[in-house]
């Protein structure tokens, strides 16, 4: 979807659990958030499966943020108001990675 020379944005996919697991199972990268804390592979996969069937065919709010191939993080845009036209962008990032200075430069 968005390459650039570090990093690469694809379509959140089941194919990525196992590294999205790592992320969603460390409170320290989801204790912001409204990711549930996962425990298992499984809750993964069920959390990217719901995720994917509640997204407009037409449009995706969530990215797989990989980094040679790994998933790293995961990056979105949610509607915060539709009739006021505001939305906010979120990411979360494992912790292996913090301040990794990653940019979005193509």
């Amino acid at each position: 979807m968005l390459k650039t020379k570090r990093l690469e944005l694809v379509a959140f996919d089941v194919k990525y659990a196992k590294d999205l697991f790592e992320l969603w199972s460390d409170f320290e990268v989801i204790k912001y958030t409204f990711t549930p804390l996962m425990h298992t592979i499984d809750e993964c996969i069920k959390y990217i499966e719901f995720q994917i069937n509640r997204t407009h065919k037409e449009f995706t709010d969530r990215f797989v943020i990989l980094l040679n191939n790994k998933a790293i993080g995961m990056a979105g845009c949610i509607c915060m108001d539709k009739e006021k036209n505001v939305y906010g962008l979120y990411y979360q990032i494992s912790r292996e990675h913090w301040g990794c200075s990653y940019s979005m430069d193509i």
